[in-house]
């Protein structure tokens, strides 16, 4: 078997997707049967959900179990690296990689809306004729996307260390940290000056994430190898708040061309009607352009890697 997955799928042996996806559905399944049997007429009746009066119970309950699988599933994956010990990989590869490690992060850490799930299901099974049942899957379909947002972050972070080792990675975490701070103490002082300063500190984020960029591309072979890997994981952290910024920006100089002064209540009109009612396609949209950017991505990662220390 092992010999098999190694020759014909090697992404689901280095990155464990089939010992750990059961255990994380039958965690699923739990949680699902916890809400769709615990809820009762009576706690429909009476204008609530009774996982909400242990929402908090629930969510330390989803968080214990997820924690738990995480850490086994990574001390599993830091046995099966191939591109740490240099072994001939191409960038689809790493870019299955990483699509595999969100699939299971967020697989592992959803359980609460699996809970959820159940309980809105037996709700409109048994309870179809209350108005606030339907109100409910509206409530469920948004609490889905912080899930999302999070397993990217964490999965971000899995396939950084995975690539430029722990070290490297905490270093990132730091100057990234860091880059967020004097980027918070440079917009206090544009809003102190000047009354555009959220513009203003868009333009600022923008042109300093297309600095790294450009400096990590043209200075690549001549900067220290741990400086370089640092820029590398920046530019892969900060590539989708850059990018939702870029489109933002964007979208507010055409608006201004065309409505003048008058731009700011259309947009503001135009996400609380369109924006809203497309969400889950506006998701999908950014997550097609993680995908494609991380596809490009991974040539330069390549490139990186096959640097001397």
């Amino acid at each position: 078997m092992k010999k098999y997955l190694l020759e014909r799928f090697p992404i689901l042996w280095n990155t464990q997707l089939l010992w750990i996806l059961p255990l994380a559905l039958l965690g699923h399944c739990f949680f699902f049967g916890l809400g769709f049997f615990g809820l009762t007429y009576s706690d429909v009746t009476d204008y609530y959900y009774w996982g909400e009066n242990f929402e908090k119970l629930l969510k330390a309950l989803n968080l214990m179990v997820s924690s738990l699988l995480l850490i086994v599933w990574v001390m599993r994956l830091s046995r099966h690296n191939a591109f740490k010990h240099f072994y001939p990989i191409k960038g689809r590869h790493l870019l299955g990689e990483f699509l595999v490690f969100c699939f299971i992060t967020l697989v592992c850490i959803s359980f609460y809306i699996s809970f959820l799930a159940g309980e809105h299901l037996k709700a409109f099974l048994e309870f179809p004729d209350l108005y606030f049942v339907s109100e409910g899957w509206d409530k469920y379909y948004l609490k889905t996307h912080p899930f999302i947002v999070l397993a990217y972050i964490i999965s971000l972070l899995i396939f950084s260390v995975r690539i430029t080792g722990m070290r490297i990675t905490l270093l990132s975490v730091v100057s990234g940290a860091i880059v967020l701070l004097l980027l918070f103490i440079s917009y206090f002082f544009i809003r102190m000056e000047s009354s555009k300063g959220h513009e203003n500190i868009m333009l600022v984020g923008m042109y300093t994430y297309i600095l790294l960029l450009v400096l990590l591309v043209v200075m690549l072979k001549r900067l220290p190898k741990r400086v370089s890997g640092v820029l590398l994981n920046l530019i892969m952290f900060f590539f989708l708040p850059a990018f939702l910024i870029l489109i933002l920006y964007l979208f507010s100089l055409v608006m201004r061309s065309l409505y003048g002064e008058e731009w700011q209540v259309i947009v503001e009109n135009f996400f609380n009607t369109y924006l809203n009612l497309s969400f889950n396609q506006w998701t999908f949209v950014i997550i097609l352009c993680v995908i494609g950017f991380m596809g490009l991505y991974t040539k330069i990662i390549k490139r990186w890697k096959a640097m001397p220390d």
